[in-house]
This record gives C-alpha cells, sequence and structure tokens, in this order.
C-alpha cells in the first residue's frame, strides 16, 4: 500500500500567516493526534518520544509536541501530539490482515 502525503499544497496555505505558524499550518485541520496520559498509559509508552521523531500509525506522522507537568499534589500529566504527514487508505473488504498492512506479505 503507498502513503500519500497529506501536506497541504502552497497555493492552499494563505500567506498571511506567520512564519511560526507555517509548519502546523501545511496539514490540513483534523490530521493531528493528541494522546492524553490515559492514552500515553493503554499504549504502554514507558518514555515519551522527542519532537520530531516520526512513527508509523498506519501511516507516517511526526512528533510535533511533548507535554509533561506536574501538579499539586503529586499527580503527573502526560501528552504527545501527533501530526499525520502521510495516510494511506484501503477498504475494510481488503483480503490483507492487520499484521500484512503493518509488516508486509512475508
Amino acid at each position: 500500500m503507498e502513503l500519500k502525503s497529506m501536506k497541504s499544497k502552497p497555493s492552499e496555505v494563505k500567506e498571511e500567516i506567520a512564519e511560526s505558524r507555517m509548519e502546523e499550518e501545511k496539514y490540513p485541520y483534523g490530521l493531528r493526534i493528541h494522546l492524553d496520559s490515559n492514552s500515553i498509559e493503554n499504549l504502554a509508552m514507558k518514555e515519551l518520544p522527542k519532537v520530531g521523531d516520526s512513527i508509523m500509525v498506519f501511516g507516517k506522522a511526526t512528533i510535533s509536541g511533548v507535554h509533561e507537568s506536574e501538579s499539586m499534589g503529586g499527580k503527573k500529566n502526560r501528552s504527545v501530539d501527533i501530526q499525520i504527514t502521510d495516510l494511506a487508505l484501503e477498504s475494510e473488504k481488503s483480503k490483507k490482515s492487520p499484521e500484512e498492512v503493518i509488516y508486509g506479505d512475508d
């Protein structure tokens, strides 16, 4: 399955967007995933990734934000923001198993 870049075309990006926001605006709204502390725990993430790391999410994504804080009482809050950059879609009727999609037909 071939991944397709989800990056907006330059003509789709408004010229008046400030340089500091350009990286965030390269991809359409809705292609960002926010994992809260519970999601991170469910995924058994021992260590938070670094901003800029690439990961696979049945597509390709970049870590766009990592946050960790502690509030009074010792409660720790962690979150990770993931920007989807490339996607591939396949019909649910596909005969490939999830393992074949991830690891190939080997």
